[in-house]
């Protein structure tokens, strides 16, 4: 029983893309933020899987989720030193809500 994975860089496709690609998928996981809104393409009772930086989680995507009808998990990533400054972390103030939004994050799934 093997599991196919498919990796999906919204950034570089169409919506037409991201539909028919997220209608196909019976799981998605994916860091908090707008990628997320692709759930709504999702299948009935499919999972989401919401991924949040350190020190960082906000229910808005659960409660989609919720009216979807799907399956929904958020993890939050609890290791400091698995959460990296950006670019868009820099313009504000260490330990900010906007700074710790805007982390990225390493997760290890071994």
């Amino acid at each position: 029983h093997g599991l196919n994975t498919t990796t999906t860089h919204f950034d570089k496709a169409t919506l037409a893309r991201q539909a028919e690609q997220v209608s196909q998928a019976t799981v998605l996981v994916g860091m908090h933020g707008a990628g997320m809104g692709n759930m709504f393409w999702l299948p009935p009772r499919a999972t989401v899987i919401e991924v949040f930086p350190h020190n960082f989680s906000k229910s808005t995507y659960r409660v989609y989720a919720e009216l979807l009808q799907l399956r929904y998990f958020g993890y939050e990533n609890p290791f400091e030193s698995l959460s990296f400054e950006t670019k868009f972390t820099t313009p504000y103030p260490k330990g900010s809500y906007s700074y710790f939004r805007n982390q990225d994050t390493a997760i290890n799934i071994t």
